[in-house]
């Protein structure tokens, strides 16, 4: 599954690009080490800790501000009247940019990662939904 690639500013990178696919492992992260009980082991929940192994200052460039478009792309769908404020999709007759739009929230939403197993594709996929939201 993957998000509707609506055209916008933001290139969508290459299948098979993302960083994570090749340099880490989904073991590596969801169950390294942690000093918190509630995230890796044998939890199956990313730990914060094992972030820092790879990139010890901190978030990469890729990853920051997806909260920031997560939320204002769903402002706006909620403004169009395409989702609910408790994240549900409303079944409407909407237009093709909207829906697609919505998708894409959708998409991101279910995957739980906040941009993290694709940042680059995930960062497209929000940036573009949002200009075709404001234009």
């Amino acid at each position: 599954i993957m998000g509707a690639n609506i055209s916008g500013s933001v290139a969508y990178p290459g299948v098979g690009s993302a960083g994570h696919r090749e340099g880490s492992s989904c073991i590596a992260c969801h169950m390294g080490e942690s000093s918190n009980p509630e995230q890796g082991d044998h939890t199956w929940k990313a730990a914060d800790d094992t972030c820092l192994n790879c990139h010890p200052s901190g978030r990469p460039a890729e990853v920051t501000g997806f909260e920031t478009d997560f939320q204002r792309l769903k402002d706006l769908l909620v403004a169009a009247g395409a989702l609910t404020e408790d994240n549900r999709v409303v079944t409407d007759t909407l237009p093709a940019h909207v829906a697609q739009a919505t998708w894409n929230w959708r998409y991101l939403y279910q995957d739980h990662s906040h941009g993290v197993h694709n940042p680059n594709y995930a960062k497209a996929l929000l940036k573009n939904s949002i200009e075709a939201l404001e234009n």
